[in-house]
């Protein structure tokens, strides 16, 4: 499997953002785009630690970021992962991601994450399926506050609302639905 890579914080919500990279060249990837501060080689690094130095981007210092390494099979994906943990907002969590891109990462698509988590024995398909379907729910949650929720989006809630049960099973969850005269619904 190819390395991917993928922001993995809200946008522009907070002082921190976070990128991640995992495969099998992740730590690599990195290392081509990262200085530490006290000359450590990223891939000298043991699993789950963290060291401090600068990003570059375009081969400029672009931001002082902590890198977390997480070797598999003992990471969230089963894979080698790297985090960098940059400043938040838009600007600086593009450049990283663009930086990690560049440097020859591919980006992941919705929930491949947890797919590889899934397929390295990781995660159950269950917590695999909830992790997912949380993720395309917050999706849909920013589009239809965005004004851009479309036939697509509402074909995918359909979806997930199938994925319940029967119509009658869920009207029963609803508080009142008997005095309403709900409970004969078809």
């Amino acid at each position: 499997m190819s390395t991917i890579a993928a922001i993995s914080t809200p946008y522009g919500t907070g002082g921190i953002s976070v990128v991640r990279v995992s495969g099998e060249n992740s730590i690599d990837i990195v290392q081509k785009i990262f200085k530490s501060h006290n000359g450590t080689k990223l891939s000298d690094m043991k699993t789950h630690t963290l060291v401090v130095g600068i990003l570059f981007y375009n081969g400029n210092p672009l931001d002082e970021v902590v890198v977390s390494i997480f070797r598999g099979p003992k990471s969230y994906t089963g894979e080698d992962i790297v985090q960098v943990s940059c400043h938040g907002g838009m600007y600086i969590t593009k450049c990283v991601l663009r930086s990690l891109l560049d440097a020859g990462a591919s980006m992941a698509g919705p929930g491949e994450f947890t797919k590889r988590a899934f397929i390295n024995g990781r995660m159950s398909l269950e917590k695999a399926e909830s992790v997912i379907d949380e993720e395309e729910a917050k999706d849909l949650s920013k589009k239809m506050r965005k004004g851009s929720y479309d036939l697509d989006d509402f074909l995918l809630n359909l979806k997930q609302i199938k994925k319940l049960g029967p119509l009658e099973n869920l009207i029963k969850l609803i508080p009142g639905a008997k005095k309403m005269g709900l409970n004969n619904v078809e």
